[in-house]
């Protein structure tokens, strides 16, 4: 379990301490700096694993403010975590209800439904978050709906949002790998290539995906060296997977081709 740090808890303290030193009525200033701090310490607890003191933290939030959006937000977290996944969709949409303009709050639940195979319901909350150009992850939102688009077998339209999304953003390294795949699947190996390179420039650890790809694309640039290093890293890091897998019918194809040859 991951440790929360002293630093963070004390300076939250500090902020609910401070909303309980005055006596009378409590103003609308300090109710805001108590809320903050509940909010602060159950975000720490959340990122360490630690469920029931997030949960006693938002809970109290919640008190505070029972239609605090980011509260209900930390909750579809949470309850995520715990796959209770009709609860957490509930605080999901109290948290929009609440405030529209949330954009956090809809592009954790874009993601949400996403990997709940609700790829259209995902698609529509993310357009719904893109219109918020201040929206610090815009970029995010956009690789998102890139990826929704394939699922929706809409290939021009992921197309188009995973170029806005490298337009917003040049060094997110996912909108690269996604257009490579693109490119390579419509034989535009050039550009395919071009896409993959600035993908691996920008991240130091190969996934399967990216292996898998670079492997075809050294395959039809006919880099025979190159393609065997890819093929023994994704057999030995990623030897359960899809993509090795994919790999291996291949290789037995391509078998099979030059014996009838």
């Amino acid at each position: 379990m991951k440790k929360i740090t002293t630093g963070f808890v004390l300076a939250a303290l500090a902020i609910l301490l401070t909303g309980c030193s005055t006596t009378g009525p409590v103003s609308k200033v300090d109710k805001e700096q108590a809320l903050r701090g509940r909010l602060q310490l159950a975000t720490e607890y959340l990122r360490a694993d630690n469920h029931k003191g997030a949960r006693d933290h938002l809970q109290r939030a919640l008190e505070i403010d029972n239609r605090s959006a980011e509260a209900h937000d930390l909750l579809a977290l949470l309850y995520t975590k715990e796959l209770e996944f009709d609860v957490a969709d509930q605080h999901y949409r109290n948290a929009i209800k609440y405030d529209p303009k949330f954009t956090r709050a809809r592009n954790n639940y874009g993601s949400f439904l996403y990997n709940r195979g609700r790829y259209r319901e995902a698609y529509q909350v993310f357009t719904k978050g893109a219109e918020d150009l201040d929206y610090i992850l815009r970029y995010e939102i956009f690789g998102k709906m890139g990826l929704c688009s394939l699922k929706l077998e809409q290939r021009d339209q992921a197309r188009k949002n995973f170029e806005k999304a490298i337009a917003l953003n040049q060094r997110w390294p996912i909108s690269y790998l996604e257009m490579a795949t693109i490119e390579y699947d419509d034989n535009n190996y050039a550009m395919a290539q071009r896409y993959f390179d600035a993908y691996s420039k920008l991240t130091k650890r190969p996934t399967a995906r990216s292996l898998w790809l670079g492997i075809r694309l050294d395959d039809a640039f006919e880099r025979k060296d190159a393609r065997e290093s890819k093929a023994l890293a994704l057999r030995n890091l990623f030897p359960d997977s899809e993509e090795n897998l994919e790999y291996k019918n291949w290789q037995k194809n391509e078998r099979q081709n030059r014996n009838q040859k």
